[in-house]
């Protein structure tokens, strides 16, 4: 999201760092299968590079995608006298959309569905989109361009690592004008004009709380620079009055504003976006994801309708987004974590983060050995009637959020 309240989060729970050697001794062929049908196991298998999903799902003709995978589950959990595995193999999965789990998802007799990866394999689920076709748009600033597939995303991840949204920063407001919904800059840093200023964001800090808001029009009141923001979000607004009461963290989101190395802009109407390159970075080669989800796993439990004896192990999530922002209201975080919003015009108080795996109403559920990194989103959101749930010996490192609520 590129906002200044974005921090890293490294988190080890309950005993040390990831472990892919306990996914099983699946993914290996017949003689596994042997082993799991005498003890009552059974599994399915997927691959993302080299399954199809017209598969049987077995080591030899794995499936390719999960919601194949979740549909062949589904098919071994009535009667189970054993665990039903899902087996990924290593490589990348790319979500079109969060995957829904509920009742029908759920293991029974005491035993659990388990999603893992491969034994000494990582398999990475992705809420992303591969971002290809680079080229150079500009020599003189090294400014390079690829089409964003239709994707709308404020996170956007290259090689790794998370990229800065295009700012201007330290801005020094001259006067707040509530009134007219206008913040007067002095002019250092910006520059005289703005192709799309209804893209521009301000993020702002007053009274313990965080915005960010809306910019519909961009003039000047003599030789300053005055940014007209939206009623919506700037009504939103609470302490945004003296300059001396406020600052003003940064003015992020315009392709003027690209020029330093690592920073993006995302042009939604002509689907591009472009990027500035860091020394060493080849855009003929680079790994760039345009996040694009705020979930991956949504456990759909309710009061008559618990989900349960779920597992996730040695999996790795990555590369997601959080469009919160983008709504008309903009963004106001109350300290953290804590977001603000309204029904009613009556303000409330919420902590509902999306989360990649998200859920309520969960009974025995584990979360082990998990990899969260390079997220727009919270790790994990469990909100009502969880019990019984173990979450151990889990890694998240760039996080929009924090690692669990």
């Amino acid at each position: 999201m590129g906002i200044a309240w974005k921090k890293r989060w490294i988190a080890a729970l309950a005993a040390g760092a990831l472990a892919l050697s306990s996914a099983g001794a699946g993914c290996k062929g017949p003689g596994p299968m042997e082993a799991m049908a005498a003890s009552g196991e059974s599994a399915v298998y997927v691959d993302a590079e080299n399954g199809d999903d017209a598969n049987a799902g077995t080591p030899d003709a794995p499936v390719r995608t999960l919601g194949r995978a979740q549909e062949l589950a589904r098919g071994l959990i009535e009667d189970m006298t054993g665990d039903v595995t899902v087996y990924l193999r290593g490589g990348r999965y790319m979500l079109e959309a969060p995957l829904e789990l509920d009742v029908r998802d759920s293991g029974k007799n005491g035993f659990d569905v388990i999603w893992t990866s491969c034994e000494g394999e990582e398999a990475e689920i992705i809420g992303g989109t591969q971002i290809t076709g680079w080229t150079l748009h500009d020599a003189e600033k090294n400014i390079w361009s690829a089409p964003a597939k239709g994707v709308i995303g404020r996170d956007f991840y290259v090689d790794g690592e998370l990229a800065v949204r295009a700012k201007a920063e330290t801005l020094k407001a001259l006067e707040v004008d509530n009134l007219y919904r206008a913040v007067l800059l002095y002019p250092d840093g910006i520059p005289e004009s703005f192709a799309r200023p209804q893209d521009l964001e301000i993020l702002a800090r007053a009274a313990w709380r965080t915005y960010v808001i809306h910019v519909s029009g961009v003039s000047s009141y003599e030789e300053y620079p005055m940014l007209e923001c939206t009623p919506e979000s700037w009504d939103w607004t609470v302490g945004i009055s003296e300059p001396e009461a406020s600052e003003i963290l940064s003015l992020e989101n315009a392709y003027e504003l690209l020029d330093m190395p690592g920073e993006w802009y995302l042009n939604r109407d002509e689907e591009t976006i472009y990027y500035v390159p860091k020394e060493g970075q080849d855009m003929g080669s680079a790994d760039a994801v345009l996040g694009r989800l705020d979930g991956m796993f949504r456990l759909n439990g309710a009061p008559e309708a618990v989900v349960e004896h779920i597992a996730f192990k040695n999996l790795a999530f990555r590369y997601t987004t959080w469009l919160e922002a983008d709504s008309p209201r903009g963004l106001h975080l109350d300290g953290q974590p804590i977001v603000v919003l309204s029904e009613d015009g009556v303000r409330k108080h919420s902590m509902d983060y999306p989360g990649v795996l998200r859920g309520s109403y969960l009974d025995h559920i584990t979360v082990e050995g998990c990899r969260f990194e390079n997220l727009g989103c919270s790790a994990i959101t469990f909100l009502n009637g969880i019990k019984n749930t173990r979450i151990a010996g889990n890694r998240a490192e760039t996080m929009e959020g924090a690692f669990l609520y």
